[in-house]
């Protein structure tokens, strides 16, 4: 529930924001000024599209594209600074997003549009609602220190993520951990995440994230990945990390793979990595914030937006 307390910790986190120039990886840094996006998540948001896509700040909005993954949908989404008004699905109108989308994405295979307020703030969303969109809710979560969940398991043991072989174990666990809420072809599921985990598997490649196994009698139970957005100026703070594509196999379901996987990566992270702030994004309607909420990370952003999916083929 979004409250007095849950507002204080972001008005926190926006001083984190201040500390935090965060900027675009090299040879993007004309595209888009970071410190102009209030988010954290969405700042984590430009700086992973800009890896292997481009970025474009239009002032009213920002353009996130992958044009090697179209069906992307958060590497191809518009973000803007405010939240819709009752023109932006009028077609036709200077201020449509609807025709913003069509001119910025036109082989984009979903439509999802999001802005920056981190309080939640819904904006005029029933005309998207009543053409076919979808409202997704996600809470966003910060951490400057984690503590040892409740749902510790001393028996999981975690390691990087090193060879082939590995990679694509976490290819099968995340396709398995992810389908039973997600409608449509495992098939392309397995696709998505497969050319998802090449792009971290680069990133790795560059020291700019890492991939970590969580192994429970010797076996892959659990995955995440954790990728750092250095601040422009370096300092005490630290870098600025995000947690990317977390899952557990459903066959080691609730014996604290999850908690201790997290706990473990972020204690990590932040007591010999040099990280400062470490970001987790979780659906509002899912258990999963509860978990990482078990390690210490606090809800800190409420984001609203709005999807359309392609139709199925």
């Amino acid at each position: 529930m979004w409250n007095a307390s849950l507002q204080l910790r972001v008005n926190e986190t926006r001083e984190v924001h201040r500390s935090l120039r965060g900027t675009l990886p090299k040879g993007r840094e004309e595209c888009c000024e970071m410190s102009t996006v209030r988010s954290l998540a969405f700042r984590t948001d430009i700086f992973l599209t800009a890896v292997d896509g481009v970025i474009h700040d239009r002032g009213r909005y920002i353009v996130l594209a992958t044009p090697s993954n179209p069906d992307f949908w958060w590497g191809n989404f518009l973000l803007y600074r405010e939240p819709p008004d009752a023109h932006a699905a009028t077609r036709g109108h200077d201020r449509s997003w609807l025709d913003d989308h069509a001119r910025e994405l036109p082989n984009a295979g979903a439509k999802l549009f999001a802005w920056d307020t981190p309080d939640g703030a819904k904006g005029d969303v029933e005309p998207f609602l009543r053409d076919g969109f979808e409202l997704d809710e996600s809470v966003i979560l910060t951490a400057t220190s984690v503590v040892r969940p409740p749902r510790w398991n001393d028996d999981v043991k975690v390691e990087p993520i090193r060879t082939d072989a590995q990679w694509v174990a976490c290819a099968t666990l995340l396709t398995n951990a992810f389908a039973a809420r997600r409608s449509g072809s495992i098939d392309d599921l397995h696709t998505f995440v497969r050319q998802q985990l090449e792009r971290y598997k680069s990133m790795q490649q560059q020291k700019t994230g890492q991939w970590y196994g969580a192994y429970l009698d010797r076996e892959l139970s659990g995955t995440l990945g954790l990728v750092r957005v250095d601040s422009e100026e370096h300092d005490a703070a630290g870098a600025l990390g995000r947690f990317q594509l977390v899952g557990t196999d459903p066959r080691f379901a609730r014996q604290g793979v999850c908690s201790t996987l997290v706990h473990n990566v972020a204690r990590r992270a932040l007591s010999e990595q040099d990280f400062g702030t470490l970001v987790m994004a979780a659906d509002a309607t899912y258990h999963a914030a509860r978990v990482y909420e078990s390690v210490g990370f606090e809800p800190t952003e409420r984001l609203l937006a709005v999807l359309k999916k392609a139709p199925a083929s």
